[in-house]
């Protein structure tokens, strides 16, 4: 089966080069711009890693990830903001099992990926 990876961010410029570097690494891409949508695409998990931006209209990135590692705990996901540190120790704490800060550099989300998926 194809790995899949949800790529959450408001931003279509981020969803749009995410999906095209991992597309070329033979990883499957939905994107969602709020953690509603995100919700919504996950309610029949099929993806093996989120990569979600922490500020998001409505619910933040951090709010995500609590709710994705309670129901999913063996769903990967990767944290990214170009905000402060203090947004990389809550994604941590949120249960995050990676963090790019932006602006990211595309070695370093395919680094990021490949690290996450099995």
């Amino acid at each position: 089966m194809r790995k899949k990876v949800l790529v959450v961010d408001d931003d279509e410029n981020i969803t749009r080069t995410c999906r095209r570097v991992l597309e070329k690494e033979g990883i499957g891409v939905d994107c969602a711009g709020s953690v509603e949508k995100a919700l919504e695409i996950f309610e029949n998990p099929r993806h093996a890693a989120i990569l979600t931006d922490i500020q998001l209209p409505g619910k933040s990135g951090i709010e995500l990830t609590q709710i994705i590692k309670k129901k999913h705990p063996s769903v990967k996901i990767i944290a990214m903001t170009g905000g402060s540190l203090s947004y990389e120790m809550q994604a941590f704490r949120a249960g995050a099992d990676a963090f790019l800060k932006k602006p990211f550099n595309i070695n370093d989300l395919r680094r990021a990926v490949k690290k996450l998926l099995p």
